[in-house]
């Protein structure tokens, strides 16, 4: 995370605060859609289609 913080609005180029961007990350990790190899990193499992898998795991979250 260190190589990609902080990450940055497009449009207004404002940072986004990191508390989000590592509830992302664990999101991902909890849904199965990254994996974490301890400090080394992060890697896609094999075959996913990670676009495809994010909009499926945002569509079955729980509404209010």
């Amino acid at each position: 995370m260190d190589k990609v913080l902080p990450l940055k609005d497009p449009v207004t180029g404002s940072a986004f605060p990191d508390y989000q961007s590592y509830l992302c990350l664990a999101w991902l990790k909890c849904g199965g859609l990254v994996i974490q190899h301890g400090r080394q990193g992060y890697l896609l499992p094999k075959g996913i289609e990670l676009d495809k898998s994010i909009e499926t795991h945002w569509a079955n979250l729980p509404t209010r």
